[in-house]
C-alpha cells in the first residue's frame, strides 16, 4: 500500500523534513489500516530532496518491527510512503487462501477474514472463512498468523469445518 502526504509546511529545520511529523503520520496510517502501533522513528535532519529515499522503523504492539520506506517527491516535503517489512496486506492472503482452495477443491470459494483493517503486522492473528460458493453450509475456518519471514507471508491453522 502506498500513501502520500506532504511535509511542507511542517519542515524540521531550515531545509529539512519534520522527522516527527512523519513518524506521527505513518504511525497513524497504519493503525487507521489495522495495525496498533507503540513507536515510530524516522531519520532527524532529513533534507528535503526530490528523490531522496529512506526507511522509518517502528514497533507494533505485537512486537513486530515495521519498516516504511519513504521517497521525496519534491524538495517541498511531499513524500509517498510504503511498508516494506514487517506488514502484509490481507488482500495477498485472501488472494492466496482461494487459489489454494480451488486448486485443491475444484469448487469456487468465497474467502471472507475478520482482520482489523487491509493490513496487518507479524504476529497479528485473525480468522478466515473459506465458502464454497455452491455450498454456503460448507465452509472452513483457518486461524491466520501473520508472519512475513515465512514464504507465504503467513501461519494457518484450520480450526472448525
Amino acid at each position: 500500500m502506498v500513501a502520500a502526504t506532504s511535509l511542507g509546511a511542517a519542515c524540521g529545520g531550515p531545509g529539512t523534513l519534520d522527522a516527527h511529523a512523519l513518524e506521527v503520520r505513518l504511525k497513524r496510517t497504519l493503525e487507521r489500516d489495522g495495525v496498533p502501533m507503540e513507536s515510530m522513528t524516522c531519520p532527524k535532519g532529513q533534507p528535503r530532496r526530490k528523490g531522496d529515499v529512506f526507511t522509518c522503523e517502528g514497533k507494533a504492539r505485537t512486537g513486530a518491527v515495521v519498516l516504511e520506506q519513504v521517497q521525496q517527491k519534491n524538495a517541498s516535503g511531499s513524500v509517498e510512503y510504503a511498508a516494506v517489512g514487517g506488514v502484509l496486506e490481507v488482500a495477498k492472503i485472501r488472494d492466496r487462501l482461494k487459489e489454494e482452495a480451488e486448486a485443491a477443491a475444484h469448487v469456487t470459494v468465497d474467502v471472507r477474514c475478520d482482520a482489523a483493517g487491509p493490513v496487518a503486522a507479524d504476529g497479528q492473528t485473525f480468522n478466515c472463512d473459506l465458502i464454497n460458493a455452491g455450498d454456503p453450509t460448507d465452509t472452513i475456518r483457518f486461524a491466520i498468523t501473520v508472519d512475513t519471514h515465512t514464504p507465504s507471508g503467513f501461519a494457518r491453522k484450520s480450526v472448525e469445518r
